[in-house]
């Protein structure tokens, strides 16, 4: 059982945890590797072994090949050890998900989140839908419930600050931690959405392998996640949206003025395709609305974009150019090895990632020779609950 991993933590723990870390890694793996990877004696290394597979943490799974004499046994975790929820509350969705240790998603579900959508609602339902998933699991197995969230989020209480913009009201100071632990049963940790995210990809997506990348969420608001030489930057993942790149630029909702928010928000971008169309500028997505400007949507100006509507492309495009601004600012104070663009806007319309990436890479400085690249991620949906469940993992494991 991966209990074994909690206990007490004494040398042979920690020798557990980072063989089993080491293993979980770099399986399949062989008992020679292992040794030197870890710098381990033969006869810590085989007591810690020893332990993990009593434990049925790994397995011998394959058989390497030999450089001479016997062929070495190959260990891998054994993902069905035990098994973990993620949960992604957003101000659009709210995502969960049962995954085993390999962080394999094995259930899922997924609803809007509107007006109706109150903590109370909203967590009701997510109790319901991990009570559904784990129906048959043997409660021992279940680690626990990673949640990403929107944030401000104090991660040490579990609490949702004051985040703004949800649908339904009663958000400020919502103890999520505590509300399904004691709906649950299960230890609950919560983080904000986009350092889960940065961590989704960092451990399973195409972050692997990179030791400083960063994740940014262009959605109802603009959130950012970073890993820097290989660990997670605990920051407040609201704060780039309102980094200032015109000092006397748009007013944003935060009180300032030039903030990236204010350029690329969802709600920013809506609105300034349908002042165009006020004054005067023409799209055939009026016709298909019957003229009520109130019925479209960023949905449909994305889409619309994607037909080639003239007006939908440039104020994508105009939006795209703020957007590089700030990305391009971000790449030269961090120099990630890769910058991942995510959320509403960039998953709608390939036209905003592709020239946000080409005009962020134009303002780019190479004299670092970092190369810099772009990903759209790999990961998709599944990407904050992955990252959460990957914080309940790491818990196990450090």
């Amino acid at each position: 059982m991966f209990q074994e991993l909690k206990r007490p933590v004494t040398t042979a723990v920690r020798n557990c945890r980072t063989l089993y870390a080491y293993i979980r890694e770099h399986e399949p793996v062989s008992k020679a590797k292992l040794r030197e990877i870890t710098d381990f004696k033969l006869s810590t290394l085989t007591r810690a072994m020893d332990r993990l597979i009593a434990a049925e943490l790994i397995y011998a799974a394959d058989i390497g090949e030999s450089s001479g004499g016997r062929k070495p046994l190959l260990f891998r975790i054994n993902p069905a050890a035990g098994y973990i929820v993620g949960v992604d509350i957003s101000r659009t969705y709210t995502r969960v998900a049962l995954m085993d240790l390999k962080l394999t998603i094995l259930k899922s579900g997924t609803f809007g989140m509107f007006t109706e959508n109150t903590p109370e609602e909203t967590l009701n339902k997510i109790g319901r839908m991990i009570d559904e998933f784990t129906i048959g699991i043997d409660r021992k197995r279940l680690l626990g419930v990673g949640v990403g969230a929107v944030g401000p989020v104090d991660r040490e209480r579990g609490i949702i600050l004051n985040p703004v913009n949800f649908p339904a009201a009663g958000w400020e100071n919502v103890s999520i931690k505590k509300i399904l632990e004691e709906k649950t049963g299960l230890v609950t940790l919560v983080e904000n959405g986009a350092n889960a995210a940065v961590l989704g990809e960092y451990r399973q997506g195409c972050g692997r392998g990179l030791d400083n990348m960063a994740y940014i969420i262009a959605g109802v608001g603009v959130r950012l996640g970073v890993i820097a030489n290989n660990k997670l930057v605990n920051a407040n993942e609201g704060s780039f949206g309102h980094t200032v790149i015109d000092r006397e630029g748009r007013k944003c909702s935060c009180g300032g003025q030039g903030c990236v928010e204010a350029y690329i928000s969802l709600k920013s971008v809506l609105t300034c395709f349908i002042d165009a169309i006020k004054q005067g500028r023409y799209s055939p997505l009026v016709e298909r609305v019957d003229y009520d400007l109130t019925a479209i949507t960023l949905d449909a100006v994305c889409t619309a974009a994607e037909e080639g509507d003239p007006l939908a492309l440039e104020v994508l495009a105009e939006a795209a150019g703020h957007f590089a601004v700030a990305v391009a600012n971000l790449a030269n104070i961090l120099n990630p090895r890769l910058i991942i663009l995510g959320g509403l806007l960039v998953k709608k319309s390939r036209a905003f990632y592709e020239t946000t990436v080409k005009l962020a890479r134009e303002r780019f400085c190479r004299i670092n020779g970092i190369q810099l690249e772009f990903s759209r991620g790999t990961l998709g949906d599944d990407v904050i609950v992955t990252g959460a469940g990957s914080i309940v993992l790491d818990s196990y494991l450090h």
